[in-house]
């Protein structure tokens, strides 16, 4: 997963945590407004650059919210496991300042942005789900079944239908058939989202026995909930996505192409489909466990606005504005890919040496 970042434009506002989820949420985020943006023909650059503005400063209010929530209920939890709570000793006076201006930032930009009724009402689930999952009357966080799976639907399923469904407004046609788009991306980012917290109660373990939290993990164990991510969650999590990259169209036809450049790094660059990556016992160390991660953070956000300012190059600034506010993304794809082309002169090499001494070895 993309480290985090070194700049100091949002990730280090305090009370928020931004820096857990800035790189890791955001980027996805962007990647289906730029996917939109290449159907964009016909919206003026002010209008598409305001309404963009506008959903980024919504989502970071939204953002902010839930982490704001969660550390508010969270605070004699964190206490009892020894973690730092950054609401932790502040004033009730203090909390609700906060939470108005969240809530302000989250919503003052929809008095500009289009938003039927089915846009409110995703986020009054999403508010909804987020006050169930943490509130100590509810507090379906230590639910070991509902739990991972309100985490899934707030912090994945409902980020992404809400982008969607706020960016196909701005739509001349709609390019791909509703109904197969929706239910394979729902499936695809749910997978998504329980994979990626099971792998965050795994990490949290012995935090969680320490604090008497009940997870999936400290219920079953590491080692069944982490086969069960090995054996189910992930490649369902995998086929789903292709499902979905298949509604795409024929517009990016090229994705299959950039699908198995992605492929071609992360085997050589990483060493995947060899067994040293494929770590049974420590998951910390099995990089199959990740990798969905740097292509959703990463390479498919960057591949959708790299088609989108391909076909429109007056918004090659949206490059650069990305660039700067990921600035390790860049220097990561750089890496990976020069890493893959070492590798992969050597694997030539090896495998023409093999060949060499076999028919030396006949003669």
């Amino acid at each position: 997963m993309l480290k985090e970042e070194k700049t100091k434009l949002l990730t280090h506002i305090p009370y928020i945590r931004a820096h857990h989820w800035w790189s890791y949420k955001t980027t996805p985020i962007l990647g289906f407004i730029y996917f939109y943006c290449d159907y964009f023909n016909h919206v003026p650059s002010t209008q598409l650059s305001a309404v963009i503005f506008f959903f980024i400063l919504s989502y970071v209010g939204f953002a902010g919210l839930g982490y704001t929530i969660n550390d508010m209920y969270d605070i004699e939890v964190d206490k009892k496991a020894g973690k730092i709570n950054q609401l932790g000793g502040k004033s009730v006076f203090f909390k609700v300042q906060l939470i108005l201006l969240l809530s302000i930032l989250a919503w003052a930009p929809w008095l500009y942005l289009r938003s039927p009724w089915y846009i409110p009402l995703s986020f009054v689930i999403l508010l909804l789900l987020l006050l169930t999952y943490s509130h100590p009357y509810t507090r379906l966080k230590e639910h070991s079944l509902l739990g991972p799976i309100w985490d899934a639907l707030y912090g994945h399923v409902l980020p992404i239908l809400i982008t969607c469904f706020t960016f196909q407004q701005y739509l001349q046609y709609l390019p791909y058939n509703e109904w197969v788009f929706y239910s394979s991306l729902i499936i695809w980012q749910f997978l998504k989202g329980l994979r990626n917290i099971l792998i965050h109660q795994l990490d949290d373990y012995a935090n969680d026995l320490s604090s008497g939290t009940q997870t999936l993990v400290t219920i079953y164990g590491k080692e069944r909930v982490y086969h069960q991510i090995l054996k189910w969650i992930l490649p369902l999590e995998l086929v789903f996505l292709l499902l979905f990259l298949t509604t795409l169209g024929v517009r990016f036809y090229h994705i299959w192409i950039f699908c198995l450049l992605f492929i071609f790094i992360y085997r050589f660059g990483h060493g995947l489909f060899t067994h040293r990556n494929w770590d049974k016992e420590n998951h910390t160390k099995n990089t199959y466990l990740y990798i969905l991660n740097d292509f959703y953070e990463m390479y498919l956000p960057f591949y959708f606005l790299l088609s989108f300012c391909f076909k429109r190059p007056e918004y090659i600034l949206f490059l650069i504005i990305h660039i700067l506010l990921f600035p390790s993304i860049l220097p990561r794809i750089k890496s990976d890919f020069l890493r893959a082309i070492i590798e992969f002169k050597n694997y030539i090499k090896n495998y023409l040496l093999l060949i060499y001494r076999y028919f030396n070895k006949e003669k």
